[in-house]
C-alpha cells in the first residue's frame, strides 16, 4: 500500500511541477516571440522566378542583354502531348576545360535564372547576360538537362545581346 501511495504522490508532484514550469514566461517577452531576426520576402537574396502572361508579347531586351522564350510540352508514350506547368526551368552556364571545350553545366538554384512555365507551357527568361547556357528541368521528383529533340544532345542556348531567342516547343518525356 505504501508503494502505491508514494507512486501517486510522486506522480502528482511531477504533474504540479510540470504544469507550473510550463506557465512561466519572461515578463518582458510575449509568447511565441522569436529571438531570431525576421526576414521579409523583399530581403531574399535568391533570384525570383519569371512568371509569364501569355496575352502579353515578349518585350525587346535591352541592348546589352538577351531574352529566351519557349514552350515546355510533356511527351508521353501513347498519349497526346500536353503543355507542362508547375515545374521550374533554369539557365545554367557552362563550364569549359582548358582547351575551351564545354565540359558540363554549373547548376545552382540560388544563382541561375529561373522561369516557371504557365498553364500553356510558355516560359520567358528576360534580361539574360550574353553567354551559352544549358536548360535545366527541375521538379519535385527529378532534375536534368533538357535535350535537343532533333539531335538528342544537351540543349545549349547561346544568348546574344539585344536578341530574343525563341526555342519553340521543347518536349520532355515523362513516364
Amino acid at each position: 500500500m505504501s508503494r502505491v501511495f508514494w507512486f501517486a504522490l510522486t506522480l502528482i508532484l511531477t504533474l504540479i511541477l510540470t504544469v507550473t514550469g510550463c506557465k512561466a514566461t519572461k515578463p518582458d517577452s510575449t509568447p511565441f516571440e522569436s529571438p531570431l531576426l525576421q526576414s521579409t520576402v523583399t530581403d531574399s537574396p535568391l533570384l525570383k522566378p519569371t512568371m509569364v502572361d501569355t496575352a502579353t508579347p515578349v518585350p525587346q531586351p535591352p541592348a546589352n542583354l538577351g531574352t529566351v522564350t519557349g514552350a515546355l510540352v510533356r511527351a508521353q508514350v501513347g498519349l497526346p502531348s500536353t503543355p507542362m506547368a508547375g515545374v521550374s526551368l533554369y539557365l545554367s552556364p557552362l563550364i569549359y576545360s582548358d582547351d575551351g571545350t564545354a565540359t558540363m553545366a554549373r547548376h545552382n538554384k540560388e544563382l541561375d535564372s529561373k522561369a516557371i512555365p504557365d498553364e500553356t507551357g510558355r516560359f520567358v527568361f528576360p534580361d539574360i547576360a550574353p553567354n551559352t547556357y544549358a536548360l535545366v528541368y527541375s521538379s519535385v521528383t527529378s532534375e536534368f538537362l533538357l535535350k535537343n529533340s532533333k539531335s538528342e544532345e544537351d540543349l545549349l542556348i547561346t544568348v546574344v545581346a539585344g536578341q530574343i531567342i525563341g526555342l519553340g516547343e521543347i518536349y520532355v518525356e515523362t513516364p
